[in-house]
């Protein structure tokens, strides 16, 4: 997935991870340090177990990221309200945010210790991103 060398070289462009993650190949055009890195973590991820305890330790928190995402609609539309109607909204995004919910609660259910796990491991992530914030360099 090429999406994650982009947010590792989107957050070092903005001074919230090391500058050097955000260089870009001279030939390319491509962030070649941050494409290092996410190949360097997947391979790490797998030596780490198998694809199905790989899969289970994220896939609660992607969900929830995807939630987010929907829920994030409607402070944005409060914010910035462009003139454009959607249809049936606000009943579109509550009803898919109900249907998420169940299906959170039904993946922490079947595994409860994966699914702590995962979202520790995303957690962790939290002080290096305010040790970033309070160093960055604007």
């Amino acid at each position: 997935m090429m999406v994650s060398p982009r947010l590792y070289y989107a957050m070092a462009r903005d001074g919230l991870f090391f500058r050097q993650v955000a260089a870009v190949h001279p030939k390319f055009q491509t962030p070649y340090i941050a494409t290092a890195i996410q190949a360097a973590l997947g391979v790490i991820l797998i030596f780490s177990g198998s694809f199905q305890q790989i899969i289970s330790l994220f896939f609660f928190v992607v969900v929830v990221s995807i939630a987010a995402t929907v829920a994030s609609v409607f402070v944005f539309r409060r914010r910035e309200h462009s003139g454009f109607k959607t249809p049936l909204f606000p009943i579109t995004p509550i009803v898919f945010l109900v249907i998420t919910g169940v299906v959170l609660f039904f993946i922490a259910m079947r595994d409860p210790s994966r699914t702590l796990i995962g979202v520790g491991l995303v957690f962790l992530g939290l002080p290096v991103y305010y040790f970033f914030r309070r160093n960055r360099i604007s």
